[in-house]
């Protein structure tokens, strides 16, 4: 592995946010609605849509276990948002989204 700079489409908010590992996935939400993202580390989580980092409206670690780490959910529109992930302390990460009822 080799380290490269990543541009992140909304600036870091967090203190040290720019410490560790971090990446961007692109995700199209079918339909307006809430989201769960599912982190398999602990990092900081931004969703951004339209330029604007969206408020998480719950979230909890992940069953013990699990291989989950983390577990945010969000109320996204319909089309194309950016998770960020960031001050990962793995190279690797799996996301996964569900779309809550």
């Amino acid at each position: 592995h080799h380290r490269v700079d990543v541009t992140y489409a909304l600036g870091q908010n967090e203190a040290g946010g720019k410490v560790g590992w971090g990446e961007m996935v692109a995700l199209d939400a079918p339909a307006a609605g809430t989201y769960r993202v599912m982190l398999g580390v602990h990092a900081w989580l931004d969703v951004v849509h339209d330029g604007k980092a969206l408020d998480s409206v719950h979230h909890q670690h992940g069953p013990a276990c699990s291989g989950i780490g983390k577990m945010v959910d969000f109320s996204l529109p319909a089309g194309r948002s950016v998770i960020q992930l960031s001050g990962s302390g793995k190279p690797e990460a799996e996301v996964m989204v569900i779309s809550i009822p």
